[in-house]
C-alpha cells in the first residue's frame, strides 16, 4: 500500500473545498446511485472494480460514511485507510491515504470469578486479550485447573486507535498474574538476538513447542489409555487431546518442522502430521480443510496455520484431535516436559532492564490505572 506522509495528508485536506458533505450509506444504496451525478455507469463500475483490486473484500456497508462533493469523494475500505476519488475530465483518479494509528499502552486489571475469559469480558475488554494472555502463560499456568476465585492479574497492553476510535490490540508489553498467591510476572523483550516474554530474571516463558495448537473453547476429551469411544461405543486408547472449537477455527503447528502427511482418512478425516527435531511428531486430526499454501514435504514454523477445525472422519462435532509422539511412544500433550528457550545472557540484562523495567513496574501495582508511552509511565487515575 502506498504510504502518504502526514504532511502530505494535511496539505491535501487544506487544499480540498470545504463544501464536501458526509453521506451516510442507507439500506438499498449503491455506488451507482451515490456517484450518479459525478460519473457515468461504466465509470462507476470500473471504480468499484479498481477498489476491489486493492481491497478484495470491500462492499458498501450500511452506516458507512462517504465524504462527497462535485470534485472528490472519500471512501474507507478499511478502518485505517481512506481512498480519495478525484473526479476529472477523463473520469476519476484514486489516491490511497493511510490513516494515522495511535498506539496507547494501557494497564488493565481484573479478578478471577469463574475463568479468565469471563473476567476479561467483565472489565470491558475483548476475549482476544484473554487468548493473548493464555498464549503467553501457556507453559506457566493451566487455565482450567490452576486458577482460583480471587486470583488477580494486571496487563500492560498496547491499544490502537484510528480517528479516536478503538482499532484493536497490539502487543502485551508486560503482565503480572497472581495465581494462588504466587506472582508470575513477565515482560516483552526484543533485540537482535531475543524476542519474546521473559521473567524479571531474564528466563524465557516460551518453549520449543506451543502447548496448544489453536484458540479453543474447552477440552472435550483428554489423553487416555482406555476411553469409551463416543461413536463406536467400545473402550480403546485415545492418544490425543480433543479441543472443541467452532468449525473453521485456524489450527497452527506447535513447533518448527516438516509436513510428512497431509491427507484424508476414513477415521481421522482430513489430517496433518508434522515431523519435528529430536524424534517428535505432532498430529492434527478431523480438520475441515488445509492451508492451501502447504503441501507434503513443506517446512512449517511454530504458530503457522496448517488447517482449520472441522468434523471430518469419525467425529461427533467440530473439534481438533491433537496428538504428540516421541519416537514410537505417544505422549500426553498436556504433560509434555519441554525445556524453556534460552535465557537472556548476563551481558544483555542491563538492556533488558532498561527496556522492560518500567513495564514491569507498571503491572506490579494493580491498584493503579495507567496510560503509558514506552519508558514513560504516567498515572492517570487511582481506583
Amino acid at each position: 500500500m502506498k504510504k502518504i506522509f502526514l504532511s502530505v495528508i494535511m496539505l491535501f485536506l487544506f487544499m480540498v473545498p470545504v463544501s464536501a458533505q458526509e453521506y451516510l450509506v442507507k439500506s438499498g444504496d449503491t455506488l451507482q446511485g451515490i456517484f450518479s451525478e459525478q460519473l457515468t455507469p461504466l465509470e462507476i463500475d470500473k471504480l468499484f472494480h479498481d477498489i476491489r483490486k486493492r481491497y478484495p473484500t470491500y462492499v458498501l456497508k450500511i452506516g458507512e460514511i462517504i465524504v462527497l462533493n462535485d470534485e472528490y469523494a472519500i471512501v474507507s475500505p478499511q478502518r485505517n485507510t481512506d481512498i480519495v476519488i478525484e473526479f476529472v475530465e477523463e473520469g476519476y483518479s484514486l489516491e490511497e491515504i493511510e490513516a494515522v494509528v495511535v498506539t496507547m499502552p494501557t494497564l488493565v486489571s481484573g479478578t478471577i470469578t469463574t475463568n479468565l475469559f469471563d473476567s476479561i469480558q467483565a472489565i470491558g475488554e475483548n476475549i482476544e486479550l484473554a487468548a493473548m494472555m493464555a498464549s503467553i502463560y501457556e507453559w506457566e499456568i493451566d487455565f482450567f485447573r490452576d486458577l482460583r476465585v480471587g486470583d488477580k492479574y494486571s496487563i500492560l497492553v498496547e491499544k490502537k486507535f484510528v480517528n479516536d476510535e478503538y482499532a484493536g490490540y497490539g502487543k502485551i508489553l508486560a503482565a503480572d498474574f497472581n495465581v494462588n498467591g504466587t506472582s508470575k510476572k513477565t515482560a516483552f523483550y526484543d533485540n537482535t538476538e531475543y524476542e519474546g516474554y521473559y521473567t524479571p530474571e531474564g528466563k524465557a516463558l516460551a518453549r520449543g513447542f506451543l502447548k496448544v495448537p489453536l484458540k479453543f473453547t474447552r477440552i472435550s476429551s483428554r489423553f487416555s489409555y482406555s476411553r469409551l469411544h463416543p461413536v463406536n461405543k467400545t473402550y480403546k486408547p485415545h492418544y490425543g487431546v480433543d479441543y472443541a472449537a467452532p468449525r473453521g477455527t485456524p489450527v497452527f503447528t506447535t513447533a518448527n518442522g516438516t509436513i510428512t502427511k497431509m491427507r484424508h482418512g476414513k477415521y481421522n478425516g482430513n489430517y496433518v502430521i508434522v515431523q519435528h527435531a529430536n524424534g517428535y511428531k505432532t498430529y492434527y486430526l478431523h480438520l475441515h480443510g488445509f492451508n492451501r499454501g502447504l503441501r507434503e514435504g513443506y517446512r512449517v514454523t511454530k504458530g503457522q496455520t496448517i488447517g482449520y477445525v472441522g468434523n471430518t472422519g469419525i467425529s461427533t462435532g467440530p473439534h481438533l484431535d491433537y496428538r504428540v509422539k516421541h519416537y514410537n511412544t505417544w505422549i500426553n500433550p498436556l504433560k509434555m516436559k519441554i525445556q524453556p528457550e534460552k535465557s537472556i545472557r548476563k551481558e544483555l540484562m542491563a538492556d533488558f532492564n532498561l527496556q522492560a523495567g518500567d513495564r514491569l513496574a507498571a503491572v506490579q501495582n494493580a491498584g493503579l490505572y495507567y496510560a503509558a508511552t514506552d519508558r514513560n509511565i504516567r498515572m492517570l487515575a487511582y481506583n
